[in-house]
């Protein structure tokens, strides 16, 4: 095989595969990685795909579901007349999942360096900033990593300044429950500024945005944000309506939020673990498969993020 058409595939989707030559391929199959804990593979699978042949290309149909192939990542091989396997190409697998308006999405499953690569597509990467790490994640293999102690996710200047509907959804790994520690801060400074935090003074999830120092237009979930453990993630803002979800489900909106990013303008300060208030906490834990848009996803969008 030299090329396949795609890195994710939704169940019941097909993709295509080139080959070098025409020989004949017999069979398809999806090998799960391995992910070896207390001395067993528990994700080891083998799972045979349909498929079929026109020349050098090959079309695959992906599992039809997940009792068949559990999210996740496999590795798609080929196997011809002979018995002799092709190259292998790493693919994720797993419910449809939103693709369009990206402003970047990154998946953190890098294993050395500071630069996040951006997964949309659109060169927006992400720098790791003060020693943050690369940690085992949620969704793929890593996660990144932050102490509490200077370390955050430096993005792109004006990363949404186009937007009018927005959507941030992403995995959290709450550590340490320091108050009004930020999950993610957009702005430049104090004055103009949007922000979720896992702990608004206490036990509260909140999203909040301003602008030239007006008061700000928050939503707000009362709950003791569970510490060592991964909680799907996300904020929707559309018209002047902002909602919060955790674990897939709605669990506060208020339909008074009239600001939106683009007020914001061209903000400098875009970081994941990071305060524009030098006095507030670094975050402390673990950030997966974050995703921001330009546009608000549904709810059946935001559930299928979180199902993964």
């Amino acid at each position: 095989m030299t090329s396949i058409s795609g890195k994710r595939f939704a169940y019941g989707s097909s993709f295509q595969i080139e080959l070098a030559d025409e020989r004949n391929i017999t069979r398809v199959v999806l090998l799960g990685l391995s992910s070896t804990t207390h001395s067993f593979d528990m994700g080891q699978r083998f799972v045979p795909a349909t498929h079929s042949q026109s020349a050098r290309t090959l079309t695959v149909s992906a599992p039809a579901n997940s009792s068949i192939a559990p999210p996740g990542y496999y590795q798609v091989v080929s196997v011809d007349a002979a018995g002799v396997p092709s190259r292998g190409f790493i693919v994720e697998l797993g419910p449809e999942l939103p693709s369009a308006d990206l402003a970047v999405h990154f998946t953190f499953d890098q294993t050395s360096g500071t630069t996040v690569d951006d997964a949309a597509g659109g060169d927006e990467d992400g720098t790791l900033q003060g020693g943050a790490s690369w940690v085992p994640g949620r969704v793929g293999s890593n996660a990144v990593g932050l102490s509490g102690n200077n370390q955050y996710v430096s993005l792109p200047g004006g990363l949404v300044q186009g937007c009018t509907d927005f959507t941030w959804a992403g995995w959290v790994n709450l550590a340490a429950s320091a108050d009004w520690s930020r999950i993610f801060d957009f702005g430049s400074g104090t004055a103009s500024n949007m922000f979720l935090t896992p702990r608004a003074g206490g036990n509260t999830l909140r999203f909040a945005i301003r602008n030239n120092e007006g008061a700000e237009q928050q939503v707000s979930y009362s709950i003791d944000f569970p510490r060592g453990e991964w909680r799907h993630v996300a904020v929707v803002m559309s018209g002047d309506t902002g909602r919060l979800f955790l674990g897939g489900a709605q669990v506060a909106q208020n339909t008074n939020v009239v600001l939106n990013p683009s007020e914001l303008g061209a903000s400098t300060n875009n970081w994941l673990g990071r305060s524009q208030y030098e006095v507030d906490p670094y975050f402390s834990g673990a950030l997966d498969d974050v995703r921001i848009s330009c546009r608000a996803y549904s709810a059946d969008e935001i559930a299928a993020l979180a199902g993964m």
